[in-house]
């Protein structure tokens, strides 16, 4: 069986984005179909903060942090995505980070 993404979206505001078009929407369609999850998020929304210790190093280490939503996509003019609550993720933690700016 295979693995489920989190993957992270930087892009512009998806109400912006010609579906037709856009070359990371296509990106989202396909992961989308292929069971992984979405997160969207736009840069202006990043913030590098401290973060948790590491053991042994003595000092905490910096995180990016980026405040965005879980979104679902569709090729539907109009009604092309659906966001989930606004929250903040330890860009980290994510499986995949896309930077498509």
């Amino acid at each position: 069986m295979a693995r489920t993404l989190k993957v992270a979206v930087q892009m512009d505001p998806m109400e912006t984005i010609n579906i037709d078009g856009d070359s990371t929407f296509a990106l989202m369609l396909e992961a989308q179909a292929r069971g992984h999850t979405l997160w969207h998020y736009e840069v202006r929304h990043m913030a590098l903060k401290e973060g948790r210790s590491r053991p042994g190093a003595g000092k905490r280490e910096e995180r990016l942090f980026a405040r965005g939503h879980s979104v679902k996509v569709a090729r539907r003019h109009g009604g092309h995505f659906e966001f989930g609550p606004m929250e903040t993720v330890d860009l980290g933690t994510m499986d995949v980070v896309l930077m498509r700016q």
